[in-house]
């Protein structure tokens, strides 16, 4: 389940950008860069998996704060157009996001009572 949420949330983006004209990626390029970001997005899953959690609230969380993080990511993307260069402050804030959505997911567990 953590791999599949990595690959939709890294190449459903991207398909809706290459459909829409907005931006082209080589896949044959690109392949591991996006097998990296498949694998960033997926380790927290990946550790609630592990841990056993099978709270659904923890699972939403973790969902909805990398959605949160993914779509701040194209939306920056989509109204700059490249232009300007690269924005280290969101580069760095989505380096730390798989910390961020473990950190959330496992505090989310931990203060709800049993379901």
């Amino acid at each position: 389940m953590a791999l599949i949420i990595g690959i939709v949330t890294v190449f459903v983006p991207i398909g809706l950008a290459s459909i829409l004209g907005v931006k082209d990626v080589a896949l044959a390029e690109e392949w591991a860069v996006l097998l990296f970001l498949v694998g960033f997005v997926a380790a927290p899953f990946t550790l609630l998996a592990l841990s056993g959690v099978n709270r659904w609230r923890a699972w939403l969380v973790a969902g909805g704060i990398t959605l949160f993080f993914w779509s701040l990511l194209w939306s920056v993307a989509l109204v700059r157009g490249g232009a300007g260069g690269a924005n280290i402050g969101l580069g760095f804030l989505m380096l730390i996001s798989p910390l961020i959505v473990t950190a959330a997911a496992f505090a989310s567990v931990r203060r709800t009572p049993p379901d």
